[in-house]
């Protein structure tokens, strides 16, 4: 998924910063499309390892029989991981510096958080995973939310800098 995300991520670098200088008008309206398009491709590649999961016992022999409710509390963070990856670069395109160290301490202090819950409350490994895949999920989520608020804010800005 790291090397999908990145080039899909490369190619929407290069038409955000277009759209940025050329066409500021359809950033957003781009943006949300293509959320929309990482969505759907995110949704059926996860579909498709919950589709298999059963048969990793079968394939990788018998220690794989436990592997489902593991797979099932990964799923959602699989999703936003797919979903949300290619978009990190709006903070780039709209030198938002400020969210970037905003967004990156959220994410050291909600995946910290995660752990030490964890190992505190010496969770069972199934309940350990759920744990930690529901702080990724919320993780990327806030991936997705900074950027959008990056576009909304990078356009008042231009709008406020061109008056």
């Amino acid at each position: 998924s790291t090397l999908v995300s990145a080039a899909i991520g490369q190619a929407v670098l290069g038409e955000l910063v277009a759209l940025r200088r050329d066409r500021p008008d359809l950033v957003r309206r781009t943006f949300a499309r293509r959320v929309r398009q990482m969505f759907m491709l995110g949704a059926a590649s996860t579909l498709c390892l919950l589709a298999i999961t059963p048969l990793l016992p079968f394939v990788l022999g018998a220690k794989w029989s436990g592997v489902r409710p593991y797979v099932l509390a990964l799923a959602p963070v699989l999703l936003m991981s797919l979903t949300a990856s290619p978009f990190g670069c709006v903070l780039d395109v709209f030198q938002r510096q400020d969210f970037h160290l905003v967004r990156e301490s959220a994410r050291i202090v909600l995946m910290a958080s995660a752990v030490l819950a964890i190992t505190l409350g010496h969770l069972r490994p199934v309940s350990a995973v759920m744990l930690f895949g529901a702080a990724g999920t919320l993780n990327y989520a806030s991936y997705l939310a900074f950027s959008w608020s990056a576009i909304k804010n990078g356009r008042r800005r231009e709008a406020v800098a061109e008056a």
